[in-house]
């Protein structure tokens, strides 16, 4: 006979039950706690009180925030610590210099000698401020800073700093050779198109908000055959994972080119982020849909991926996912 715990559970289902609550039990098991707690009151209100309490566990869960949500704030703390740094390190070298100088002092300890020197500072700075101003009068003329001006080799060999956005669609990115350069214009322009695809594809030799970057604005050049082999590259093998899901996103749309369908094959069977498997099956689903020719049918890779996908993703969203573009194959067949 089943002796009821303190709790009012019987003793030998009460940690049955919370096995039960949790999805831990055998079926065969499971079926026979199920059993008892129909016909026991005890066990019912215990196993009322798991499901009472894993459902406030999952209410009080919270979601982690995205990488490319983290990568964004790494990008806007980096910038304003560079900006502080700026003005720390100027108020910083004008207090070591008055610091050092200790004028008041001085003045106090030696007044002739200080009336002396005011005197011919003042004469100094009467026969110097003339000059300044009828030079400044004559040449008003703005000044190309040095980083403007570069060539080709320099641009190739230079390694990117920074990219910044300007207004309109203009573009500025900052690179430092054997001196600081700037190439500036819209991402369609020739040398900045060739910086930043020369930034994809060095991989982790630039910052990782160098790249995201990158690949934002390399997004509307997929027609170019060397944008498109960068994020090809780069959402295959980036070590950062923001990095390779920003690239997966950048190839949505041009899954019919052979190279853009191996690279998302390849994320979807191969990138051990869930993120970037999700959003390669996505890509591949909507291609499937958008096709209207059966040339999708033909190719025997997206078939075999997807039934792989299946049966041994880890992730369940990508398993639904894999066999529902299963399905649209099959539908497309029938047809």
């Amino acid at each position: 006979m089943n002796t009821p715990a303190s709790g009012g559970a019987c003793a030998e289902f009460e940690r049955l039950l919370a096995l039960c609550a949790w999805d831990e039990l055998e079926p065969s098991r499971r079926a026979g706690v199920e059993q008892h707690v129909a016909a026991c009151p005890g066990c019912a209100a215990a196993l009322r009180r798991e499901n009472q309490l894993m459902e406030v566990i999952a209410a009080a869960e919270s979601d982690e925030p995205s990488e490319l949500f983290l990568a964004s704030c790494r990008q806007s703390l980096s910038g304003a610590l560079d900006h502080t740094e700026v003005e720390i390190g100027w108020l910083a070298r004008a207090r070591r210099a008055l610091g050092r100088v200790r004028l008041s002092g001085w003045v106090t300890e030696h007044p002739a000698w200080s009336a002396a020197l005011l005197v011919v500072m003042g004469m100094a700075l009467g026969r110097v401020a003339p000059q300044i101003s009828f030079s400044g009068a004559l040449k008003p003329a703005t000044v190309t800073p040095a980083s403007q001006v570069y060539t080709s080799g320099e641009a190739a060999r230079a390694e990117i700093t920074g990219i910044r956005r300007l207004s309109g669609n203009g573009v500025e990115v900052l690179m430092t050779s054997e001196r600081p350069l700037v190439v500036q214009g819209s991402a369609s322009d020739r040398d900045v198109r060739l910086a930043l695809v020369r930034a994809l594809r060095a991989g982790d030799n630039f910052d990782p908000d160098v790249r995201l970057d990158s690949v934002e604005l390399l997004k509307p050049l997929l027609e170019d055959t060397d944008v498109r082999q960068a994020l090809c590259q780069a959402a295959r093998s980036d070590l950062n994972s923001s990095v390779r899901l920003k690239a997966v996103e950048a190839l949505h749309g041009f899954e019919h080119d052979d190279l853009v369908r191996q690279t998302l094959l390849d994320a979807l069977q191969h990138d051990k982020n869930p993120g970037v498997r999700v959003e390669a099956v996505g890509a591949l689903r909507a291609f499937l849909e958008n096709q209207s020719d059966q040339s999708p049918l033909r190719d025997d890779r997206i078939a075999r991926v997807l039934a792989e996908r299946t049966a041994k993703d880890p992730n369940e969203f990508v398993r639904m996912q894999s066999a529902a573009a299963m399905q649209q194959i099959a539908a497309r067949k029938e047809d």
